[in-house]
C-alpha cells in the first residue's frame, strides 16, 4: 500500500500542466495529452478542466485534473461544460487520484457517450458522507478506484457496459448502504483479482450476465448468497475465500459448454449450499 500512496503524491504534481497517457505502455485508452494554455483551462465548483488532444493533435474533450480538497460539499458533474469557444465540450477524462484522500457530502456524476477513462485510484479513501452515483458509465474501472472509500448511504454505478473491473478496485470499500454495479445491455466482462477484497457493504447488486469472475475477487466479503448468471464462462481460485456469511450459490440455467471452474475455486464449502436449476 505505501506504493498506492507514492502514486498518489506523484500524480497531484503533475497533473496541472501535462497529463500523457500511453495505449502502447497501458491498453487503455488513445493517446491524451493536456494542454496547459490559459484559454484551454477553465474551473467550476471546484473542479478544474483541461483540454485534452489526442495523439493527431484533435482537441477530443475535457480532462478533469483537480478537485479542491479544501471542499467538503456535493460534486454535481454534467457530460459537457461549456468555455469560452468550448461549447458544450464533453468531459472524456478523470485524472487518477482525482477526488482521492478527500470529504465530500455527495456525489452525482453523468458521463458523456465520448467518455474515455476513469483513472486509477480516482475515488481512493474518499469520504462520502452521503450517496454517490455515476450514471451514463461505459469502459472500465480500473485499480483501486473505488479502494477504501467510505460511503454514507448507496454507491450506484450504472450505464450501458463495463468492460472490467480491474484488481482491488473496491478493496476495502466501506459502504453503509447498497452497492450496485449495473451494465443494462454490455453487462460486466470480467471481475479482476481481489476487485472487492474486504469490502463492506449491506447490499450487493451486481450485473446478471458477468463473463468472467478471476481469483479472490470477493475474498472477506460479507455475501450471503450468490447468484452465477448464464454468460458465466470462467471461475478463479479461491473466489470466495473467507466468505464466512455465504451460504447459497446459485447455478446458472444453462451453464456454457466452455466453462472453466478452478478446483479450488469453492474453499469453506461446509455449510454452503448450491442451488442447481432442474436442467442440469
Amino acid at each position: 500500500m505505501m506504493q498506492r500512496k507514492k502514486l498518489v503524491s506523484v500524480c497531484l504534481v503533475f497533473c496541472l500542466t501535462f497529463l500523457t497517457i500511453f495505449a502502447e505502455d497501458t491498453g487503455r485508452i488513445p493517446f491524451v495529452k493536456v494542454a496547459s494554455a490559459q484559454d484551454k483551462v477553465c474551473s467550476f465548483d471546484g473542479l478544474t478542466f483541461q483540454v485534452a488532444t489526442n495523439k493527431t493533435g484533435e482537441e477530443v474533450g475535457w480532462a478533469v485534473v483537480e478537485y479542491d480538497k479544501t471542499l467538503s460539499g456535493s460534486v454535481q458533474m454534467y457530460p459537457t461544460v461549456s468555455s469560452g469557444t468550448y461549447v458544450d465540450f464533453p468531459v472524456v477524462l478523470f485524472a487518477d487520484d482525482l477526488f482521492s484522500e478527500c470529504t465530500i457530502n455527495s456525489a452525482d456524476i453523468r458521463l458523456s457517450d465520448d467518455f474515455l477513462y476513469l483513472g486509477e485510484g480516482v475515488f481512493y479513501e474518499t469520504i462520502v458522507q452521503n450517496s454517490l452515483a455515476i450514471r451514463d458509465f461505459h469502459g472500465e474501472i480500473w485499480e483501486y478506484a473505488f479502494a477504501k472509500i467510505k460511503v454514507g448511504g448507496d454507491l450506484e454505478i450504472k450505464g450501458s457496459s463495463i468492460g472490467k473491473i480491474y484488481d482491488y478496485a473496491f478493496s476495502g470499500a466501506d459502504i453503509t448502504g447498497k452497492l450496485s454495479i449495473i451494465g443494462s445491455s454490455g453487462g460486466i466482462e470480467e471481475i479482476g483479482p481481489y476487485a472487492f477484497r474486504n469490502a463492506k457493504m449491506d447490499e450487493l447488486v451486481l450485473s446478471d450476465d458477468i463473463r468472467k469472475i478471476d481469483a479472490h475477487a470477493f475474498e472477506g466479503v460479507g455475501l450471503k448468497n450468490f447468484a452465477f448468471g448464464n454468460k458465466i464462462s470462467y471461475i478463479g481460485s479461491a473466489v470466495f475465500e473467507n466468505c464466512n456469511a455465504l451460504n447459497t450459490i446459485t447455478l446458472p440455467e444453462s451453464v456454457p459448454n466452455a466453462l472453466v471452474v478452478e478446483a479450488d475455486a469453492f474453499p469453506n464449502r461446509e455449510g454452503l449450499t448450491f442451488v442447481v436449476p432442474k436442467e442440469l
